[in-house]
């Protein structure tokens, strides 16, 4: 986890964030351990390039890109834990309707 978070830091060529950088791809290393999946990863990070692009867009847009992140943290833990639910139940997925 701490060699791919220092590549995640390196990556992104800025010797001064190399520590906040390293210590974000640690804590998404630790999301990818804890749901199986590199998608929360990606979405947080999306999520977070996003705040930081419309940050400069105004309060209003900041305010909502805010609630619609803190929405999707909500809701993947539900998502993931179901779906593994079902793969350890071995199903794809949840039964389908008629």
């Amino acid at each position: 986890a701490v060699f791919s978070a220092v590549i995640f830091s390196l990556s992104h060529l800025d010797p001064l964030f190399f520590v906040p950088h390293t210590i974000t791809g640690i804590v998404f290393a630790a999301l990818l351990d804890a749901t199986g999946s590199i998608w929360p990863s990606i979405l947080l990070h999306a999520a977070w390039n996003t705040w930081i692009i419309m940050g400069e867009a105004g309060f209003w847009i900041v305010v909502l890109i805010a609630f619609l992140t803190m929405a999707v943290v909500a809701v993947s833990p539900l998502w993931f834990a179901l779906h593994r639910f079902w793969q350890r139940a071995g199903g794809a997925g949840p039964p389908s309707s008629p």
